[in-house]
């Protein structure tokens, strides 16, 4: 049978606790080659105990050295500990058997261990920070890409892991915590990349083959540690692999003309046609992207005599629109309209409206009045989104 015992050898002492739970309830560990469990048979035997002793390797325990002549078994080394279990009717010198290991120079100092884990959380924490204030690829418009949302999230997914670790440090439940923490700072960091990766589903090829080498790589870099979590990983990449194939995060058009008016026709977006001018178009650019958060809609048409682009965000509510009109208002300096939730650029070319979740830039090389300005709401808001 199988029983949990993933623990650090910073945390022996927990670990001897734990196998002396198990062996209360009748169970003698016999094997330790699993990651996160160990192998136990059925035992009634009363005098069995254990004793965990962090160590530097497993060459601190020479070959000669008998653990026997102070009344224990070496079971084997697991997390860079030796384990050790009492023998049937066995005198028990366990201070003996430390004695003799701290000899060898295999003893390892654990406080050390617990300070270098607290440190790396700290650097992750701290990186995942800087990351989402410092660059600007994650600091703005982080909403419309999985990698943004993940970077946004983990940090405060990390600091909330390194303050619980802090709390429980003295307790065996933190023990288990901290056994696990590298697991989860891996896991989450896998997610983000995973998630990451739907940010490149317009390139399909790469998208592809981007998840296929992170697929193989954990069933390959895991055979040995665990076949299940390795396998698990694969699941992932293959649900993610689904997601990224069946949902295009990128449509992207471009052509001369009008040619791709029919498909901007139900778009939050705005034509030349609003403005009544219908002269021959020289280009033409439609691009949708985003994730669950917010859905991005660009559409710009370019003539001879004029040019228009338009930007749309649909949010998912009204916490992501706070955030998009308040990235959209820091560039220029804007005007109240006399039309509620509408401001207007200083050269009067560019105005900024919201509706609801629903937040729109339009730029056009001419002055916009009031009443265009109005149509242009009625246009993006009514029409267009009510289809």
């Amino acid at each position: 049978m199988k029983h949990y015992i993933y623990l650090l050898s910073s945390d022996a002492r927990h670990m001897e606790r734990r196998l002396n739970q198990l062996a209360e309830k009748g169970r003698e560990l016999v094997a330790l080659e699993r990651l996160f469990t160990g192998e136990f048979e059925e035992t009634r035997r009363k005098d069995l105990s254990y004793v965990a002793i962090p160590i530097k390797n497993i060459a601190a325990i020479p070959a000669h050295f008998d653990p026997a002549q102070y009344g224990y078994e070496l079971v084997g080394g697991y997390n860079n500990m030796a384990i050790f279990k009492a023998l049937p009717c066995a005198e028990l010198d366990r201070s003996g058997l430390e004695h003799q290991l701290q000899c060898n120079g295999g003893v390892q100092n654990t406080k050390p261990m617990v300070l270098n884990q607290f440190f790396v959380q700290i650097l992750i924490t701290v990186c995942f920070f800087l990351l989402s204030s410092a660059v600007p690829f994650y600091q703005r418009g982080w909403y419309l890409t999985y990698s943004g949302i993940c970077v946004h999230a983990l940090r405060w997914v990390f600091a909330a892991l390194l303050g619980v670790n802090l709390v429980l440090l003295p307790t065996y439940a933190g023990s288990w915590l901290r056994s696990l923490t590298p697991w989860f700072i891996s896991g989450f960091v896998l997610l983000s990349i995973l998630l990451g990766l739907l940010d490149l589903r317009q390139d399909q090829g790469v998208f592809v083959l981007l998840l296929i080498g992170v697929a193989l790589a954990c069933v390959l870099g895991l055979w040995k540690l665990s076949k299940g979590i390795g396998f698990s990983i694969s699941a992932l990449c293959g649900i993610v692999l689904i997601l990224g194939l069946a949902f295009p995060h990128v449509d992207m058009d471009q052509m001369s003309g009008s040619s791709l008016r029919p498909v901007v026709e139900h778009a939050p977006v705005v034509t030349m046609e609003q403005f009544q001018r219908e002269e021959p178009l020289e280009g033409s650019e439609y691009t949708t992207k985003g994730t669950i958060f917010a859905t991005h809609y660009s559409y710009t048409e370019v003539s001879s005599e004029a040019s228009l682009n338009t930007e749309t965000y649909d949010c998912i509510d009204h916490r992501i629109a706070d955030l998009v009109e308040a990235d959209l208002m820091e560039h220029g300096r804007w005007q109240n309209s006399e039309l509620e939730q509408t401001w207007v650029s200083a050269s009067g070319k560019t105005v900024l409206m919201r509706d609801g979740t629903t937040v729109s830039l339009v730029s056009y090389s001419e002055d916009m009045s009031e009443e265009q300005i109005g149509r242009l709401r009625e246009t993006l808001f009514n029409g267009m989104i009510a289809d």
